[in-house]
This record gives structure tokens, C-alpha cells and sequence, in this order.
């Protein structure tokens, strides 16, 4: 619906004029220092900071004690930042919470404040230029509608697109809204039910999340955030009888949640910590709890990074037995035995019967250990340097090893979704009722013959579950259905 976006491109545009004049009074009246002094026809001073500039904001930002630090990927070291993902990964709970309900501050009073108001600058800077009215170029002449390039294989299997990436759309429903179906026609949308989480299951073997699965499959009211906070917080409020109340449990099953989303994929306490509101050393026990609550999947981590730490590669698919290799496994290697080569010889093997001497002689030694190795820094800097640049490329490789073993075999499963769905209107002449138009992970959007809902509609999603099949095949698979006049999800 184009009139309807380029409204809505208009609206936002207008939103995103009035909130950079709302930071702007701020700075002038605020922060004197970051002014271009008196405006002619106002008589005020006015803000000398393009809040485009991430270099003229961290200047504010430093000011006020606001950058946080990220690890730079260009040079591998904690810099300052005043990056969207790091700022918002600071800001406490509830200013997230400000953040992703857009709830403005009707004064800037706190520096709490001044984040979420800039972040949300930044979020509507995007939506006026990346999705704001240039995006109708997209539109292609003789359909009438939008046809993007897709990219079919990542690292990870997954789709990627461009010109326009689809996949990025604002969840927002009024942009949603936008993307009607043909006259005739509906749209529908599917999304596999805790696909990733499944195939955790599936591939690390767990049972206890298999039995979870098994159980929704008698009663698919279940849900998988509310199944982990009752068991983290049986453990937690040491009550054996604990049963988290998706209403009533808000916060117990959020947290479950973000330790559901984080630690599959290498998440630290620091990590975590930012996403729970909480201290490092209270993170790192919810972490505990988490893998307390699936018993032996923590130590099915730990083989599997060893085994990716030791062959350099890992199995991405266990139909196929695809893999993926890691491009930097070998320098790597080679920057941990160039570190080695200044230390003595034999300073990284443990004395035999270490483990049985007593606890003063162990420490003796570990003492003496730490004084060679500070020496070894002093005399060969770059010894130290090896060190930092293996361990940065380990944590890499480390969290691809969890996370590819998960995204992959999912990506693939909706791959194979889609391969049936085409099998399947090429064999039966339906290729002009229902097809599938987008696949974003694991959410299909296609249309549908208005006059065959009623009849056609399970269709996709007994295929969305046929391929789910090929790599989930020990516990039950789920997928949910909508139909309407737009872009449902």
C-alpha cells in the first residue's frame, strides 16, 4: 500500500525533526560548551552537535560519563562507544523497557534519560531513511510490488536479503500493515513454535528439554519460558512445588527467556548480566541455574567445543553431514605455539602428581609460575599479545561452535519447508492458490486464494512440519497459522 507507507514515511519523518529540536534545547540549555553561541532570530544558543556524528556525541556522551566500552572488531581492544546495540545493552531494565515501548521523557533530567531519548532518535533516523519514502523505489514497475534479492547461503545456511533487505522490516504493525495481499487473495503467516530451542534438543541430546516438547505435544498450550523459569526457580526459591504463571511470574519467565536466548549461543555473566539488569557475579549464577535446570547440557557444550577446538571444524547438519570450517583455525594455532616459544620449556606442563601434592606446595609452585610469566611479558611484549589475539579468536570460534550446531540445522529445516511447498504446487496444480513469498528464519509469509482458506490453508503448515522432520526427529515439531488482509507477524 504505498500511499499508506509513504504517510507513514511522512509521519515519521516529522517525529524524527521534532525529537532532534528536543535534544537540541537540551544541549543548549544544559551544556553551554556544545553550543554555536546566539542565534540571530531567536536569541538563544544553539546546538552545535550533528546527532548523526557518533564522534560529536561521544564527545557529550564523555562529558557525562555516558560510553560504554565494546571490544573493537577492527582491533581486537575495549574502546568507547556510543553504538545503538552497546548503549541499550547498558541502560537498566526499565529504560529498556522506555526504549522498546517508545516512551519519550517529557524532560531530559537524567542521564538515563538522554540515552533513551538519543537511542530513540536513532531508531527513528533509521525508519525516515532506510524505511522512509525512498524505499517506494523498490516497487517495481510493471508488478507493482517489491522483489528483493536473496542471498542463499550464509555461514550458517540461513537466507540473507538486499535491495531491499525484507528481512529487516520493522516488526511495528503499521509498517506490517503496508504489505497487502493480490485482489483475491489473503495473506498468511506461519512461524515454527521454539524452533531453535527444539533443535537444541534434537542435537545436544538433551532430555529433559525433549520431555517438555513430548508433553506440549498433548497439550500445546505449554510454553518453553515458563517451563524453564519453573525449573530455575524451583532451584532458586528452593521450593519444589514452584509453578511460573505466565501472568503472574512476569519477570521470573523473562529472565528465563533472555538465559534461554543468550547462553546457547556463548553468552558471558558480563553478557547476560547487561540483558537481566543484574551484577556480573548474580549473572553468572543465573547461569548456573539455567544449566542446573537441563541437566548434562552444559557438559554436551563443553564436548562439543572441545571436539570444534580440536579438529577445527564442526558438523553443521547430521542428515547431511555438512561442516563448517573455521578460516582462522590455523592462525589461531599458530599464534598460541608462537606465544609458547617464550616461555621455558615445559612451563605449560603440569609436574607429574600435581593434583596429590599438598595445597601449600601447589600454591608455591603456581606463585613461581606467575612470576616467570610476568618476567616472560616484561622481556617479550609480543608473548602477551599472542595471548590476547588466540583468546579472541578461541571466543570466536567457541561461540560458533554452539551456535552454528543450532542455526544451521534450523535453516535448514525451513529450507526443506520450502522445497516441499514447491514439490507440492507443481505436483497437485496449485501453484496458483497459495505460494510462499518470504521466509524470514523461522517465519514463512505467503498468499492464498481468499476462497480456499477454509480448505487449503493447513497445507503450508503440514510441510513447514514435513521439514522440520528432516533434522528434529525424537520429539514433536509445532507451528502456528494466521491468515489475514496483510503482512500478519
Amino acid at each position: 500500500d504505498k500511499p499508506q507507507w509513504l504517510e507513514l514515511a511522512r509521519t515519521k519523518y516529522v517525529e524524527y525533526l521534532t525529537r532532534i529540536e528536543f535534544l537540541n534545547e537540551y544541549v543548549a540549555t544544559n551544556h553551554p560548551q556544545f553550543t554555536n553561541g546566539v542565534d540571530l532570530f531567536t536569541s538563544k544558543p544553539t546546538c552545535a552537535i550533528q546527532w548523526s556524528s557518533s564522534k560529536q556525541v561521544q564527545l557529550l556522551f564523555d562529558k557525562m560519563e555516558i560510553t560504554v566500552l565494546e571490544r573493537s572488531k577492527a582491533t581486537g581492544k575495549m574502546e568507547k562507544t556510543v553504538g545503538a546495540k552497546a548503549l541499550l545493552a547498558n541502560l537498566k531494565n526499565e529504560d529498556k523497557v522506555r526504549f522498546m515501548e517508545w516512551k519519550w521523557p517529557d524532560k531530559i533530567i537524567s542521564k538515563e534519560d538522554l540515552t533513551v531519548s538519543y537511542l530513540l532518535v536513532k531508531k527513528l533516523q533509521q525508519l525516515s531513511t532506510t524505511f522512509g519514502a525512498d524505499f517506494m523505489n523498490y516497487i517495481h514497475p510493471i508488478t507493482g510490488r517489491i522483489h528483493c534479492n536473496f542471498r542463499q547461503y550464509l555461514n550458517t545456511t540461513r537466507l540473507a536479503a538486499t535491495k531491499p533487505n525484507m528481512l529487516a522490516i520493522p516488526r511495528d504493525k503499521e509498517y506490517r500493515m503496508c504489505f497487502i495481499a493480490p485482489e483475491g487473495y489473503q495473506v498468511w503467516a506461519c512461524d515454527y513454535s521454539s524452533q531453535e530451542v527444539a533443535m537444541l534438543a534434537e542435537i545436544f541430546n538433551n532430555q529433559t528439554l525433549k520431555d517438555f516438547f513430548i508433553r506440549k505435544g498433548t497439550d500445546n498450550s505449554l510454553d518453553i519460558h515458563s517451563n524453564t523459569a519453573t525449573l530455575m526457580y524451583r532451584i532458586i526459591y528452593e521450593n519444589p512445588d514452584f509453578v511460573c504463571d505466565k501472568k503472574k511470574h512476569k519477570t521470573e519467565r523473562q529472565n528465563a527467556k533472555i538465559l534461554t536466548f543468550q547462553i546457547p549461543y556463548g553468552a558471558s555473566g558480563k553478557g547476560v548480566s547487561s540483558m537481566l539488569g543484574t551484577g556480573v557475579e548474580e549473572a553468572e549464577e543465573f547461569i548456573k541455574f539455567y544449566y542446573k535446570s537441563y541437566p548434562g547440557l552444559e557438559e554436551a557444550f563443553i564436548e562439543r567445543r572441545k571436539l570444534g577446538m580440536k579438529q577445527g571444524w564442526i558438523q553443521i547438519c547430521h542428515m547431511t553431514d555438512k561442516r563448517y570450517f573455521f578460516r582462522e583455525f590455523e592462525a589461531m594455532n599458530m599464534l598460541a605455539e608462537e606465544a609458547r616459544s617464550y616461555f621455558p620449556q615445559g612451563y605449560y606442563d603440569k609436574p607429574q602428581g600435581f593434583y596429590k601434592w599438598p595445597k601449600d606446595k601447589r600454591d608455591a609452585y603456581q606463585a613461581n609460575q606467575a612470576k616467570i610469566k610476568e618476567q616472560v611479558y616484561e622481556q617479550f611484549p609480543r608473548a602477551k599479545q599472542c595471548w590476547r589475539e588466540w583468546s579472541i579468536l578461541k571466543g570466536k570460534w567457541e561461540r560458533r561452535i554452539i551456535n552454528f550446531s543450532i542455526q544451521s540445522p534450523s535453516a535448514t529445516q525451513s529450507k526443506m519447508a520450502l522445497l516441499y511447498m514447491k514439490q507440492h504446487r507443481d505436483t497437485t496444480g496449485q501453484s496458483e492458490d497459495w505460494w510462499p513469498v518470504l521466509l524470514i528464519h523461522d517465519e514463512f509469509e505467503g498468499y492464498i486464494k481468499t476462497e480456499l482458506v477454509e480448505s487449503h490453508i493447513n497445507i503450508p503448515k503440514e510441510l513447514m512440519l514435513k521439514g522440520a522432520r528432516f533434522n528434529v526427529r525424537s520429539i514433536p515439531v509445532f507451528a502456528e497459522m494466521e491468515v489475514g488482509d496483510h503482512w500478519i507477524h
